[in-house]
């Protein structure tokens, strides 16, 4: 698992920043998506589960730029309220691309599962 679309690029030799090589990790996704259709029934939560975190991607490309900050629980609580990591950042005046914000967010993020 990649985590966000920076790490799944990089992972390709891909660079975030070349919209080409963007289009290029969006159809490699499309492609394992597609190839992991061998077992369905078993895979279903999680190719809806690929298939919402695509979509979150093309809609917004930084939406899951800081899921790297986030552990497992967290980011099952954000999509459950935030829909992705990018809008609990951006609703808190944080911003996704910038680290030291990604971990005021988690702190934000902890504070209100808390609550």
């Amino acid at each position: 698992h990649w985590g966000d679309e920076f790490h799944f690029l990089q992972a390709y030799g891909l660079n975030i920043h070349k919209e080409e090589d963007r289009e290029e990790g969006r159809s490699i996704a499309r492609a394992i998506i597609l190839g992991e259709g061998v077992d369905q029934e078993s895979d279903d939560e999680d190719a809806g589960s690929e298939n919402s975190f695509l979509a979150d991607l093309e809609a917004d490309p930084m939406s899951h730029l800081a899921d790297r900050f986030f552990n497992e629980a967290q980011l099952d609580w954000i999509k459950k309220h935030y829909r992705h990591s990018a809008n609990l950042l951006l609703s808190y005046g944080f911003k996704p691309f910038d680290d030291e914000d990604c971990k005021q967010g988690v702190k934000v993020c902890r504070s209100l599962m808390a609550s």
